[in-house]
């Protein structure tokens, strides 16, 4: 098996966790190592083998995955221009219980650099496709395998369908890769970690207009046009603390994780530098590395843990953002932007 992550399996069972008295359940799991019967798709979506001419990169399992792209040019250089969705091929209904319910995936994309065209998006339907609604926009036009998690919470006691969607919207600029999704999961999740401080201008005005897109729940925009996105993904708590911060859609520049005990004006935030500053005080800061097309993580690797490094000692709330260098002729006069805003409850 090539990759870096294990297979998944189709089941809808509990997942026991190590010293944790609580139990998640996967709801669904393709890893599309078996097919396609779980999807409906339209062209170009299909299932891809990892490997040249065009999908040399390595898959995060196994040796397949769902490409929007055409084989025998490795882009999505065609006529085909209107929303083309790749689709779960049934409904599911969210739990009531369980401590909430989150839709994982990883995604690799190189699209056309202006972000007004080759859209890419998460959508859900309460009414059986009869309208959709995005849930989770991805704004990158070049993005390494990243992963995704996307809160269906809001969902709970509804019956849903999921789709994926790309919009070309015109034939121009179309000799890219696409758009690469793999290892799609269904879960409950007991630690949800809640998004927010969004840099869309709805709540709190971005410092130069450069707001992002509303639903897409990054920061303010910063000099190459996208918003930089935290999330977080794993279980906090102090006797089995997996939590990972991920960020994504920054500048490929310096990058500070940091915790705070607080939030900056009620979790809306207040203007610094070319976004916002969303976590007030005490701060502590978890670490600084450098990212790589626009993305990096924390915990580094081999590093300690984001509750050792944020001195968690007992449960309750912590605060999480990353502030990245942005370009000096962008914007203010300051050179540095931030991700949105992830809060963390942390248990025993």
């Amino acid at each position: 098996m090539r990759g870096f992550r294990s297979h998944l399996l189709l089941l809808s069972l509990p997942l026991l966790l190590p010293s944790v008295s609580r139990a998640q359940t996967i709801l669904f799991a393709d890893d599309f190592e078996n097919g396609t019967a779980n999807w409906t798709m339209e062209p170009y979506w299909h299932l891809a083998l990892e490997g040249p001419p065009c999908l040399d990169s390595t898959f995060p399992s196994g040796d397949y995955c769902m490409w929007y792209g055409i084989d025998a040019s490795c882009n999505f250089d065609g006529p085909l221009i209107d929303f083309q969705d790749l689709r779960l091929a049934h409904s599911f209904t969210v739990p009531t219980n369980g401590g909430g319910t989150v839709l994982e995936f990883w995604s690799r994309a190189q699209v056309e650099g202006d972000t007004g065209w080759d859209w890419r998006r998460v959508d859900v339907s309460t009414n059986g496709g009869g309208l959709w609604t995005p849930v989770r926009w991805l704004l990158d036009t070049t993005e390494p395998w990243t992963f995704y998690s996307v809160d269906l919470s809001d969902y709970a006691g509804q019956t849903i369908d999921l789709r994926f969607t790309f919009w070309a919207g015109d034939t121009w600029a179309n000799d890219f890769l696409g758009w690469q999704v793999d290892d799609v999961v269904l879960r409950t999740n007991i630690n949800i970690h809640r998004l927010g401080c969004f840099g869309d201008g709805v709540a709190v005005a971005c410092p130069c207009g450069n707001s992002s897109t509303p639903g897409a729940q990054v920061g303010c925009l910063n000099s190459l046009g996208t918003g930089g996105a935290l999330r977080a993904s794993g279980f906090a708590s102090l006797s089995n603390d997996t939590l990972r911060l991920s960020g994504s859609g920054m500048t490929s520049t310096t990058v500070l994780y940091y915790q705070g005990g607080s939030q900056v004006n009620g979790g809306m935030g207040a203007p610094y530098g070319d976004g916002l500053t969303c976590v007030g005080g005490p701060i502590r800061r978890l670490g600084s590395t450098t990212n790589v097309g626009g993305a990096s993580s924390f915990p580094f690797p081999g590093g300690e843990s984001v509750s050792v490094r944020g001195q968690i000692l007992a449960p309750g709330t912590r605060w999480y953002q990353a502030r990245y260098r942005n370009s000096i002729n962008f914007c203010t006069p300051d050179t540095f932007n931030s991700t949105n805003l992830v809060r963390v409850d942390w248990t025993l």
